[in-house]
């Protein structure tokens, strides 16, 4: 029976997601980190999406610790992961806030997780795809434009490349021009992330296929789980959003003439 624990909390999109990751026990010695994040049991719970997830995840997080017997967090639990974008605005403020809060008050750690990143997990874990498969990462950023990136499979635990904020034509040219490399020729070009985007995207993009979202806190879960192998847990106050760009509000208010002309 596994007596250690890692809280997972997603809140990338409209509904979030929670789960509960067992540490291994025992670190094999020619087992990666990855290969084994992905090999850990866990429990996974979603969120009501027909409630805001301001009022649901700490109800939900109460929930899913009870039904794992665990009474004293601060001592079964090894840290927290937590989605910190990009994605929605207030989604990704209330993860990150409650990540923060039970960290500093349970005295965990807290391992932030790039939201495309465990989109891509998701897809490499629950489709099985080989280590050098190429996965394509999207997420609506609306107003036109698409958070944007693409991995191999066994990349999505390494520091992630910076987050592209692009325009639906230049990421279908960015996937067009990888699969045209004759490298990748063979390949099958992997879409994950929003559904409103991939589906769309795979009918335009030949050789591509879509990997609908599967259990997207696992996901956050086996790459924070990664970080606490490697011993890269973070102070939970440290803990910041990465919204790549400000809100539609924040702009608007940069763009007032009475902004612009305070000193």
């Amino acid at each position: 029976m596994h007596s250690s624990y890692l809280l997972a909390i997603e809140t990338i999109g409209r509904s979030g997601s929670l789960a509960l990751t067992c540490v291994p026990s025992e670190v094999g010695h020619e087992a990666n980190e990855l290969s084994m994040a992905r090999s850990a049991i866990y429990r996974f719970r979603s969120l009501p999406d027909d409630r805001r997830t301001a009022v649901t995840v700490t109800e939900q997080i109460k929930r899913l610790l009870e039904d794992s017997e665990i009474d004293t967090p601060g001592e079964s639990l090894v840290g927290i992961g937590v989605s910190i974008g990009p994605g929605s605005f207030t989604g990704i403020r209330i993860g990150v806030a409650t990540a923060k809060a039970l960290g500093y008050a349970w005295h965990l750690p807290v391992f932030p997780v790039d939201s495309l990143a465990a989109h891509v997990e998701d897809a490499c874990f629950s489709k099985e795809l080989s280590v050098d498969s190429i996965v394509s990462s999207t997420i609506n950023a609306y107003r036109g434009q698409w958070y944007a990136q693409s991995y191999l499979c066994k990349d999505t635990s390494s520091k992630p490349p910076q987050s592209l904020v692009s325009t639906p034509e230049s990421w279908m040219k960015t996937l067009a021009d990888l699969k045209r490399d004759p490298a990748n020729s063979e390949k099958t070009i992997w879409l994950a992330g929003d559904p409103e985007i991939t589906q769309p995207l795979q009918s335009q993009l030949e050789g591509s296929q879509v990997a609908a979202p599967h259990e997207l806190a696992a996901a956050v879960g086996r790459l924070a789980l990664v970080g606490h192998l490697r011993g890269n847990g973070e102070q939970a106050m440290n803990i910041t959003p990465k919204y790549i760009r400000p809100s539609a509000a924040e702009e608007k208010l940069n763009d007032s003439p009475n902004t612009k002309d305070s000193p």
